[in-house]
């Protein structure tokens, strides 16, 4: 969980099995964005990831999505892109 003042602004989920990590969910509160809250979510999971001995660190994200562009600038590469139709 992030906090700003004591108070939550923000959450990332990080799952790791098989020394794979997977980068879950993650939120910021609307009013907080823009602050590298989310940035600071992303990054702190992968160092506890690697901390906890994952080889092999992965998440979701939107493509082109200011998600998509945090995880880039911490190191994640796209491995492949999702096609939805509606």
């Amino acid at each position: 969980m992030a906090t700003m003042e004591e108070k939550p602004v923000g959450v990332g989920v990080l799952h790791i099995q098989d020394h794979i990590a997977t980068l879950a969910v993650a939120a910021t509160l609307p009013e907080k964005r823009d602050k590298g809250i989310h940035t600071s979510l992303i990054n702190e999971r992968i160092y506890d990831a690697l901390g906890n001995g994952a080889q092999l660190i992965c998440g979701q994200a939107k493509f082109g999505s200011v998600s998509h562009y945090n995880m880039h600038k911490l190191g994640l590469q796209v491995a492949y892109t999702k096609a939805l139709w509606s």
